[in-house]
């Protein structure tokens, strides 16, 4: 089978935004199983693109925006989504229990000194958010941890909402927390 031909990142990044503005001229970006490992992608628009089975492990998708991207066996491994916006987002595995989890999470991280944004894990008993929701998930958060790493990790627990306070600092964090637990409670 012969290889196929490198992907010319910038053009097809350059025509998806064109497709996004409406020009006849562009193409919505179909990266479905690419290899985008380590690719920086930081800033991209990639709203509605397909990335079905796409590799992005590693990769920066740092202010990305991947709105109604479909990412369905995207592989995510190491992939930075600081800032990213994942909202509406397809694919993404995304625990069923996601509010009761999150909600066991704000409880823990709020107690006295237990919060600490500025690692994602400090020390037995301090956490970040994504911390928060591996430790709270006992041995599946721990595999699920070392499957794919601490961010897609708690993204994959806590959801969408919770993966865009990963790094805020502690004192945000801690007001969103308290917004999360002035919530009615959803059962599951």
């Amino acid at each position: 089978m012969p290889d196929s031909p490198p992907l010319n990142l910038p053009e097809i990044l350059a025509s998806h935004v064109r497709w996004l503005a409406l020009d006849p001229e562009g193409q919505r970006a179909n990266l479905t199983d690419a290899d985008l490992s380590d690719a920086n992608l930081t800033d991209a628009n990639l709203a509605g693109a397909r990335l079905v089975g796409a590799n992005l492990a590693g990769a920066s998708l740092v202010g990305a925006s991947l709105v109604g991207a479909n990412l369905a066996g995207a592989r995510l491994v190491g992939a930075n989504l600081r800032g990213a916006n994942l909202r509406g987002t397809l694919g993404l595995a995304i625990a069923a229990d996601a509010p009761q989890r999150l909600r066991a999470a704000a409880i823990a991280a709020l107690a006295d000194g237990a919060l600490n944004m500025k690692a994602w894990h400090s020390c037995p008993t301090a956490h970040c958010l994504a911390g928060w929701l591996i430790h709270q998930a006992g041995e599946v958060g721990r595999l699920l941890e070392a499957a794919v790493g601490p961010e897609i990790a708690g993204l994959m627990l806590g959801g969408i909402e919770a993966h865009s306070h990963f790094y805020d600092d502690n004192e945000a964090a801690t007001t969103w927390l308290r917004s999360v637990l002035a919530r009615p409670e959803v059962k599951a």
